[in-house]
């Protein structure tokens, strides 16, 4: 299992007296689902996992009134488990397929017997479904995928070694040529391995990287066909952009130049598809800026 940094954040979220819901935003397969599965195992003693893409006739159970005491009686007759009060964990899983769930939240934070965690995958592109935001009822954080430090984590890096890098770097002091050495291994392995949580776990128990690209072509592919699924008359545009990234990272100009996307490409004509990419959190912007300093 692997060590993330949303387990020390679920954990101070637990430790609230009066917790809003917890809204988990990020790309698919970044293990949201998992870290949350571990978490409830270790905190609650019942948990109710919805996901409203895999179970979509769960969605009925937020059709007609979204109080929480007709909530509570339609979860109380699925197989999903006992409701405990105040001992269970409502886990709401791929909310954007199911928007009234979104909008019910606001009323099962305001009765308060259960805990309650969301997460999405392409929340920035279906904004517009849901009638009503729990305004002041939600805490939302943003998970990524694995960065270098977890995955220094994963390769049994112990924390005082990773300690003693950040002491180094920011005092700008030098690193043990013999850790150094090992360092800067495992980050060139990381360059190829990337964060994705399956590719990550593939290497580590087989340090195979044929198995590693198998994993990362299947993740590229799932991606692809998230943009046909739901970026709807995009698709075409979004595709094509998502394609050419790789090809343009490898350029000596790293600026994005939709010249290469396809000949005579217009800003005009691609903006809405690179910014349904970047809203379903599939790409990233990288500003160019003058100055290290937040623009």
């Amino acid at each position: 299992m692997l060590q993330r940094k949303i387990d020390l954040q679920l954990q101070r979220w637990f430790k609230q007296k009066k917790k809003p819901a917890l809204l988990i935003m990020g790309a698919r397969q970044v293990g949201k689902t998992t870290s949350v599965r571990t978490f409830a195992a270790n905190y609650y003693s019942s948990f109710f996992e919805l996901n409203f893409e895999e179970k979509p006739s769960l969605k009925r159970i937020f059709e007609g009134d979204l109080d929480a005491i007709t909530i509570y009686e339609k979860l109380s007759v699925t197989d999903l488990g006992k409701l405990i009060p105040f001992k269970t964990l409502l886990f709401f899983d791929e909310i954007q397929s199911c928007p009234q769930a979104r909008t019910a939240v606001k009323f099962l934070i305001e009765d308060g017997k259960y805990d309650v965690i969301t997460s999405g995958s392409l929340l920035g592109i279906n904004y517009r479904e849901v009638s009503s935001y729990p305004v002041g009822f939600e805490y939302q954080i943003e998970m990524h995928s694995l960065d270098f430090e977890e995955f220094l984590w994963a390769n049994n890096i112990p924390p005082k070694v990773i300690d003693k890098l950040k002491i180094c770097f920011t005092s700008r002091t030098q690193v043990d040529s013999f850790v150094h050495t090992k360092i800067m291994d495992l980050f060139r392995k990381y360059l190829i391995v990337g964060g994705m949580p399956a590719v990550v776990t593939s290497y580590i128990e087989t340090h195979n990287i044929s198995e590693v690209i198998i994993r990362q072509k299947m993740i590229i592919q799932s991606y692809r066909n998230d943009i046909s699924k739901y970026a709807g008359k995009k698709k075409g545009l979004a595709k094509a952009v998502f394609d050419s990234i790789p090809m343009q990272l490898a350029e000596k100009n790293k600026k994005f130049v939709l010249a290469d996307v396809a000949k005579g490409a217009k800003n005009r004509k691609y903006e809405d598809a690179i910014l349904w990419l970047y809203d379903a959190g599939i790409a990233n912007y990288c500003f160019n800026i003058s100055a290290l300093q937040i623009p």
